[in-house]
């Protein structure tokens, strides 16, 4: 979790398979925030397509679609969100393709 300036920002990986087992889905590794825009990584296969969610309430509500699909060029992928009054907001990384 990275706290900046009143802002919550949390990360979460959506896994595919038994917590605990081999995850074979992207699996977030950092978040940064700096001059208002969070930069969310993870681990990514090669030309793989993935879509960035995010919520602001873990509990309820609809992860929403952040910004358009990123494809994978190499081991890792990234994209940005722009933190604003929500608060906090909750990631997860989705495949597409």
């Amino acid at each position: 979790m990275n706290t900046c300036t009143g802002t919550t920002t949390t990360a979460t990986a959506n896994c595919f398979g038994p917590v605990g087992g081999t995850a074979t889905g992207p699996s977030i590794m950092s978040v940064t925030v700096a001059d208002g825009i969070a930069t969310i990584s993870w681990a990514a296969t090669p030309g793989t397509v993935y879509v960035l969610q995010g919520k602001s309430d873990l509990h309820g509500g609809n992860w929403i679609n952040l910004a358009g699909e990123v494809t994978a060029n190499g081991t890792t992928a990234s994209q940005s969100d722009a933190v604003d009054a929500r608060g906090q907001c909750f990631y997860r990384v989705m495949v597409v393709r």
